[in-house]
């Protein structure tokens, strides 16, 4: 499931991370492949699921391409409230992952890379 509400057995992980810029986290894909790795040693050890808090996946972003259209109102809202209760997500969260400075030279800024939930899964 893209989105579920933990139970005793869960691992919530909460990613916390620098945005290279207001656009995109990781536009190249850096942090992906870190992620990934990390990831697939702490659901390896886990009897059930494994929950997965990252921003710009788990709420409503705006546009970072083109084409992409801006957030609705309830989006709008729901990243409103998002923002209230955040820091609660890092505190209840099981493990924390804190990624920084894993910035590769962009070689054209304009192109954009989108990571969706099936990236991470791998």
């Amino acid at each position: 499931a893209a989105f579920a509400i933990p139970t005793g057995g869960d691992m919530v992980v909460a990613i916390s991370h620098a945005w290279r810029n207001q656009a995109h986290p990781d536009p190249c894909g850096d942090k992906l492949k870190a992620i990934k790795a990390l990831l697939s040693g702490i659901g390896a050890k886990m009897r059930k699921r494994t929950l997965v808090f990252m921003d710009f996946l788990s709420i409503p972003q705006r546009p970072f391409q083109e084409h992409h259209e801006d957030r609705t109102a309830k989006e709008d809202q729901l990243f409103q409230e998002a923002l209230h209760i955040m820091h609660k997500v890092y505190w209840y969260a099981d493990r924390v992952l804190h990624l920084e400075d894993m910035y590769s030279s962009v070689p054209d800024e304009g192109d954009m890379y989108a990571a969706t939930l099936e990236d991470l899964r791998g």
